[in-house]
């Protein structure tokens, strides 16, 4: 108690010297060394309030309190205060318009014509126990846990009322920075930080040169070939992009899509390569299932290891981490986190990575050569891709795509 007290005289000092009302400090100056929500449960409340990319039409605070735990032990109480209030800006005016010759005219139009945007602000406030700490892991996946019971408020008033604008959010949907609140309950003493959640402010493209636009149009207006390696291209690189974009469970679908077509290519080449009138691969998949064809049709002429049941092998990581979550996702309506959807993308092209040193060790090294994307560019500056497969020129990234 007197470790209370003594913690209690130094936020009021502190907040004394930095401006009227109530006590604000720095997040830096608040002694969170000493651990002071282990002494005494349900003073001290951590909270991040953030804006929804849609608007709930609530008229007054709308606060409600969900189960649902931390993904980290001993960090937090298993329950999460949601309070949603309405907010407004003013409506966003359309850059388009400035493609006008009379845009200024056309602006203040706008302007007269165009009603505020109603937003929606929600506070989701957690309670720290003994293993929290304001460190960069345990503020994201506390973050993560207010957003885990926010989706499912939203999943549920999605399905009661229809209303078509609202929908789960993730991260990526949300302004890159949230505010973070340390509060004192029986004083009023708080401070505030910024937490980022990710990076999509400060994304920057290089302009397309000439080369590359020609190069754009010449892939969309040529022909279909068969067998056709580029369904394959198209669903991984949508698995790469879509964590980008918070959409994890699309991601992981998406994977697993790009192995299926990698798997239909593989196989429509082998047909050519044999002279054989084999079922159309889409229908041996069909009807086999893609685990059987990858553990009965690949392994006898591409050799290697193609146990499923080994977790440290490129075929068991496959299983584990991408098709095992796919099913999950698809048949189970599990909705994956960051990092699960980031080792699915990593399984499939551990995957590929395997096939294509299995057909290089065979002698169809130039299947490889047929299907492989060369002179790529990504006018997206330090982001990432599916690059350590020989379907692509490898690259060198700037790290993390977002907040983990």
């Amino acid at each position: 108690m007197r470790s209370l007290k003594r913690l209690s005289c130094r936020i009021r000092n502190l907040s004394s010297s930095g401006g009227r009302g109530v006590g604000r400090v720095r997040w830096i100056d608040v002694p969170f060394a000493q651990f002071p929500w282990r002494s005494e449960k349900g003073r001290y409340v951590v909270s991040f309030t953030t804006e929804l990319p849609f608007q709930l039409p609530v008229t007054d605070q709308w606060t409600v309190a969900i189960g649902q735990r931390n993904e980290l032990d001993s960090v937090t109480e298993n329950t999460v205060s949601l309070a949603l209030y309405p907010s407004g800006r003013p409506a966003l005016e359309p850059t388009h318009l400035s493609i006008l010759p009379d845009w200024k005219r056309v602006a203040r139009q706008f302007r007269r014509l165009a009603p505020p945007e109603p937003t929606t602000v929600c506070e989701m406030v957690l309670h720290p126990i003994g293993g929290w700490e304001p460190s960069q892991l345990v503020l994201s996946r506390s973050f993560d846990q207010g957003l885990t019971a926010l989706n499912r408020l939203l999943a549920e008033y999605a399905v009661l009322t229809m209303d078509w604008t609202a929908h789960e959010v993730a991260k990526e949907d949300l302004p890159p920075v949230a505010l973070m609140t340390f509060k004192d309950l029986r004083r009023p003493y708080y401070a505030h930080e910024l937490l980022r959640l990710h990076f999509l402010d400060a994304t920057i493209k290089r302009p397309l040169d000439e080369a590359m636009l020609h190069k754009v149009e010449q892939r969309a207006t040529e022909p279909t070939r068969q067998p056709d390696i580029r369904p394959f291209h198209h669903h991984r690189v949508r698995a790469d992009r879509l964590p980008d974009q918070g959409r994890y469970a699309e991601a992981v679908i998406e994977s697993s899509l790009a192995i299926e077509s990698f798997i239909r290519w593989l196989l429509a080449r082998r047909n050519l390569e044999v002279g054989t009138d084999e079922p159309d691969p889409s229908t041996r998949l069909q009807e086999r299932g893609v685990n059987a064809v990858v553990r009965g049709d690949l392994h006898p002429w591409l050799g290697g290891q193609w146990d499923l049941t080994r977790d440290d092998t490129p075929v068991g990581r496959w299983l584990r981490d991408m098709q095992l979550l796919r099913n999950r996702c698809v048949h189970a309506g599990y909705r994956p986190t960051y990092r699960e959807a980031d080792k699915a993308v990593l399984a499939g092209r551990a995957f590929t990575d395997f096939v294509i040193e299995r057909l290089v060790e065979t002698g169809r090294a130039a299947w490889v050569e047929e299907g492989r994307m060369s002179d790529q560019d990504d006018p997206i500056v330090g982001h990432y891709r599916w690059e350590a497969d020989a379907f692509e020129t490898i690259r060198e990234t700037d790290g993390d795509r977002s907040a983990s």
